[in-house]
């Protein structure tokens, strides 16, 4: 519920011996008491400070504050999208010294926000252990679970795309694929797949799994599906994807003239053929509409998780170079084209 705090009431005390006005001979009006004048000049100083601390009351009971993890770019544009809803939205970023967050949570209960909004998952923890009577929204994050981001003044918006928005991309920009190969650690990415799998069965689609458990384990169950499937799905599983990881899977699928489907604008710019990859400035709207909720009265605890929005992305370069003729208004559509 949002609250509004009322001004208090100020009282100006009038004495009894307070002077009338009257008119003089040329018109206009003099006091019969010289401190007459000097007590009105007084009642429009307090009125005009009741109004000032209405005002400035009322701007804080609507006002938001954010908190970055870092000052990383792609949380700029995060920014950016927040203060499309809330321009007056005050920036600060978590302190890279721990030691330090106590002094900065002082100094953001003293501003009063009406809520907070955290960039990342350093920013979440930190706002979700040291304050419960302040509504939370959180962004940037791609499993919330794995950061216990529960509570009754909590909410927020996943970096996490719907798998079934993704394969449905898939399926479009390639109707003829049918097996779509991907690596999984299960204890990480369980639900993810256990999604992927309900989605790819609406889809006419069947997901061809290989269980990973370490960064060495890739190459060999790679070579265990690659002959068998018409694409690879590189999923945003932390076991499997690495900087190496990626680089083998991208010339695994050149090789063998597979499209490589993936998650981020990162990879496709570096070779995989598309991506629906998290728009940032429509993830920073889509908190700024959770934070309007919770202020007209909505409980964050009862709001559920938001997946973010995700923007096409292709790369024309690697589609010409596998001979997969991709639709002409699929490149319309997309957000970029490498």
């Amino acid at each position: 519920m949002m609250i509004v705090r009322k001004n208090p009431k100020i009282v100006i005390p009038v004495p009894p011996e307070a002077g009338g006005i009257q008119v003089n001979k040329s018109g206009s009006k003099r006091t019969n008491n010289p401190s007459a004048s000097v007590r009105i000049r007084l009642h429009l100083v307090f009125l005009g400070l009741a109004l000032v601390l209405l005002t400035s009351t009322t701007l804080r009971a609507s006002e938001v504050f954010i908190l970055q993890s870092s000052n990383l770019e792609v949380y700029s544009e995060v920014v950016a999208g927040v203060q499309e809803v809330y321009p007056q939205a005050k920036v600060a970023c978590l302190p890279g010294d721990p030691a330090k967050n106590d002094a900065l949570i002082e100094q953001l209960r003293h501003f009063q926000p009406s809520a907070i909004l955290a960039i990342g998952a350093p920013a979440a923890s930190t706002l979700r252990e040291k304050i419960k009577d302040i509504p939370i929204v959180y962004c940037m994050i791609s499993d919330p679970g794995r950061y216990d981001l529960s509570g009754n003044n909590i909410s927020g918006v996943s970096l996490k795309i719907r798998t079934q928005e993704q394969l449905q991309l898939f399926k479009k920009a390639l109707p003829a694929i049918r097996r779509i190969g991907v690596l999984c650690d299960p204890g990480v990415s369980g639900q993810t797949i256990a999604e992927a799998r309900t989605a790819a069965k609406d889809l006419n689609l069947l997901l061809i799994e290989k269980t990973v458990t370490r960064q060495t384990e890739i190459a060999d169950s790679l070579n265990e599906i690659i002959w068998g499937v018409d694409a690879l799905w590189m999923i945003p599983d932390p076991t499997v994807v690495s900087k190496e990881s990626f680089q083998y899977l991208l010339e695994a699928s050149i090789s063998r003239r597979l499209p490589l489907f993936t998650f981020s604008d990162v990879f496709v710019k570096r070779g995989a053929l598309l991506a629906l990859a998290p728009d940032y400035p429509s993830i920073g709207r889509q908190a700024g509409q959770l934070i309007q909720k919770i202020l007209q009265g909505q409980s964050p605890g009862g709001i559920p998780l938001v997946y973010a929005q995700g923007s096409l992305v292709i790369n024309r370069h690697t589609a010409q170079t596998l001979n997969i003729p991709l639709a002409s208004d699929l490149f319309k559509t997309a957000a970029k084209v490498y």
